[in-house]
C-alpha cells in the first residue's frame, strides 16, 4: 500500500505542464529602432516568454495592395501607427483604415512560443467619428512564417493565415479587455482595423461592422501559455510530497 501511494504522488509530481496567463502593456520607452519605418517593440515576460510588435499597412505595389512596414508610435492611449502615405493627424496616427490615405493598418505580434491570444484592450478608438473601433484578428497556422514579401489582403488568408474573428464597436477602456473567444495557439498574430477581406468571420461583439472608417490604439493584451513540464519539482510541490510521505509513514507505523 505504501509503495502504491508513493508511486501515485511521484506520478502527480511528474505529470502536467505549467499554464500561465500573461498581461502585456506597453511602456512609453519600449519602442526600439527609432522613429523609422520598421521600428518595433520588444518585451519579455518573467517566465521567459517574449513579444515583438511591428507595424504594417497595404501601401505597397502599384495599387496599394501589398504590405509594407510602417512606423510605430506610442501615445497615452497605447500603440499607434503611421504608414508610408499618411501624417500624424487623427486618425492617421492610429492603427487605422480611415484618414488621408485610406490604407488598412495592422500590428504583427510575434512570440517566441505558441500562445493563445486571450484578450485585447484599446486605449483609443475611432469609427466614423465615434469613440470605438472595429477590429479584426488572424493567426498564422503554418510552420514556417517567412514574412510579408509580396503579400496583401487578397492572399493573406490563402498563405496559412487563419481568420479568428471581428470585434465590432470595441470601446477604449483603462481596464476592460475584449475576449477573442478562441482556443487557437500560434507564435504569430495579426490585429488590425477591420476590412472587407474579413467579412466572412464571426463578429463576436454583435455590433455594426464597417470598413474604411476605423482606427484604434492598442493598450494591452492577455495571453495564455502552457509550458511543458521540466520534471523539476517546484518548492511547493516538494513540501507537499514530504508532508504526504510523513503522513503515510505514520499511518503505516500505527497500522
Amino acid at each position: 500500500m505504501l509503495r502504491k501511494s508513493l508511486l501515485l504522488i511521484c506520478g502527480l509530481m511528474a505529470s502536467g505542464a505549467y499554464a500561465g496567463t500573461q498581461t502585456w502593456t506597453f511602456p512609453s520607452n519600449s519602442i526600439q529602432g527609432g522613429s523609422n519605418y520598421g521600428n518595433y517593440i520588444q518585451l519579455q515576460d518573467s517566465s521567459g516568454l517574449s513579444l515583438k510588435v511591428t507595424g504594417w499597412s497595404d501601401t505597397g505595389g502599384s495599387n496599394d495592395n501589398r504590405f509594407e512596414s510602417a512606423m510605430l508610435m506610442m501615445y497615452n492611449g497605447g500603440i499607434g501607427l503611421i504608414n508610408r502615405e499618411e501624417g500624424t493627424g487623427s486618425p492617421d496616427h492610429s492603427v487605422d483604415s480611415a484618414g488621408s490615405s485610406n490604407d488598412t493598418d495592422f500590428l504583427l505580434l510575434e512570440f517566441n512560443e505558441a500562445i493563445n491570444l486571450d484578450a485585447f484592450r484599446l486605449g483609443w478608438g475611432y469609427d466614423n467619428g465615434n469613440y470605438w473601433a472595429d477590429v479584426s484578428i488572424a493567426a498564422y497556422g503554418g510552420s514556417n512564417f517567412t514574412g510579408f514579401n509580396n503579400v496583401g489582403w487578397d492572399n493573406l488568408l490563402a498563405s496559412n493565415w487563419v481568420g479568428i474573428g471581428n470585434y465590432s464597436d470595441s470601446q477604449p477602456s483603462s481596464s476592460y479587455y475584449y475576449s477573442t473567444q478562441t482556443s487557437v495557439t500560434s507564435k504569430y498574430w495579426l490585429i488590425g482595423a477591420y476590412n472587407n477581406y474579413f467579412s466572412g468571420l464571426p463578429d463576436y461583439n454583435n455590433g455594426a461592422l464597417g470598413a474604411g472608417n476605423d482606427g484604434f490604439k492598442l493598450s494591452g493584451l492577455k495571453t495564455e501559455y502552457s509550458q511543458p513540464s521540466t520534471g523539476i519539482p517546484e518548492p511547493g510541490i516538494l513540501m507537499l510530497f514530504a508532508l504526504g510521505l510523513l503522513t503515510l509513514l505514520k499511518a503505516r507505523r500505527h497500522g
